[in-house]
Formats: C-alpha cells, sequence, structure tokens
C-alpha cells in the first residue's frame, strides 16, 4: 500500500512504460468522474499494453 497518491503515481509511472502510464493518468485525470475497466482504458487509448498489464498498474 501506497502512503499518497504521489508515491502511486511515481510508482505507476516507473513500472509502466512511461509514454503508456503518462497517458493513463492524464486520461483518468480528464474523466474522473467515470469508472475504466483496462479493457475500455486498453480500446479509448489504443494502448499496445495487454490487458493485465493494465489491471497491474492502475
Amino acid at each position: 500500500m501506497y502512503l499518497t497518491w504521489g508515491e502511486y503515481i511515481h510508482h505507476t509511472v516507473n513500472e509502466v512504460n512511461d509514454k503508456n502510464a503518462k497517458n493513463i493518468l492524464l486520461f483518468l485525470s480528464k474523466n474522473n468522474e467515470k469508472y475504466f475497466t483496462p479493457k475500455d482504458l486498453k480500446d479509448k487509448l489504443g494502448l499496445n499494453l495487454e490487458v493485465n498489464e493494465i489491471h497491474k498498474h492502475t
């Protein structure tokens, strides 16, 4: 478990491909009123990641 959102974001950006992680974080920040599954994120962002890779880091 992470102590702060900053720690979570830092970990996420370091663990995932930086470009994908930043795109996911930006998308979720802009659309924070909705829930997105990893498959939704893959489809909407055109991510070149497996769904389980996205799920592991969101």
